[in-house]
């Protein structure tokens, strides 16, 4: 799956972590595709386990100081 500016929040710091979670996607299918999989799976569980807590995390923070409506969700 490709970024595309329709995922876009317009919010310039979340997008650019939005885009840096595609480009972990596309590592590892290029990875999978060259036969890597084995080696990088698991430093990429790693590596996304921790930007997903960190990008959540901002996301979740920004939501709540803007007091957008999903928050509450």
């Amino acid at each position: 799956m490709e970024w595309s500016e329709r995922f876009a929040t317009g919010i310039e710091h979340l997008d650019n972590q939005h885009r840096m979670l595609f480009q972990m996607e596309t590592d590892l299918t290029h990875a999978l595709d060259e036969g890597r999989g084995e080696r990088v799976y698991e430093e990429f569980l790693r590596s996304l386990e921790m930007y997903s807590r960190i990008h959540f995390g901002a996301e979740e923070t920004c939501m709540l100081r803007f007091e957008c409506p999903a928050a509450a969700a």
